[in-house]
């Protein structure tokens, strides 16, 4: 198993790179890295090309650019990207944008991984950016034509392990996007 920070994006909303935002004497992105590493996972991260100078500035790697190839944007290109390379690995995905998480939670969705995709729903919505996805299933939907790219989407076309957020860890997956 590898984990992934998920970095990449146009940062639209954001109007600038949320990995490379401040936390602490940190980035948000090493930030994600650092929470992963502390699970004993190898960590790279997920960045389009006019990322790579940046992160490449601030020491961050290894990083993995969005493939060319694949003709879909949004978070699960940086995923399937990543997979491209590591085809027989898990991925134990965490976007940079979630910088209040907390290590409980992925320490319990970790122990809770039993082979199956494994992520958090939260009061009724899956949460997609915080979770294990196997080999497996991220090979099924790499090789599927699919009508829409969302997460959700793709969520219900996989086996999913979901674990319910308890009512005081919402906060952790407030998503940073504006």
């Amino acid at each position: 198993m590898i984990g992934l920070v998920l970095c990449g994006g146009n940062s639209t909303r954001m109007g600038t790179d949320k990995g490379m935002l401040p936390i602490g004497n940190t980035t948000w992105a090493q930030h994600a890295g650092s929470q992963l590493a502390a699970l004993g996972l190898p960590v790279v991260y997920s960045v389009n090309e006019s990322q790579v100078p940046a992160y490449t500035e601030q020491g961050i790697k290894p990083l993995i650019t969005d493939d060319v190839e694949l003709q879909m944007g949004g978070p699960l290109k940086g995923i399937l990207s990543v997979h491209r390379q590591y085809p027989t690995e898990d991925i134990f995905l965490l976007a940079c944008d979630l910088k209040d998480m907390h290590a409980d939670v992925l320490q319990q969705v970790q122990a809770a991984f039993n082979g199956t995709t494994t992520i958090y729903e939260n009061a009724g919505f899956d949460e997609p950016l915080c979770g294990i996805y196997t080999a497996e299933a991220l090979a099924q939907l790499a090789g599927a034509t699919l009508p829409k790219y969302s997460m959700r989407f793709v969520l219900g076309l996989i086996p999913v392990q979901r674990l319910m957020v308890p009512g005081n860890w919402r906060g952790y997956f407030f998503n940073y996007n504006e």
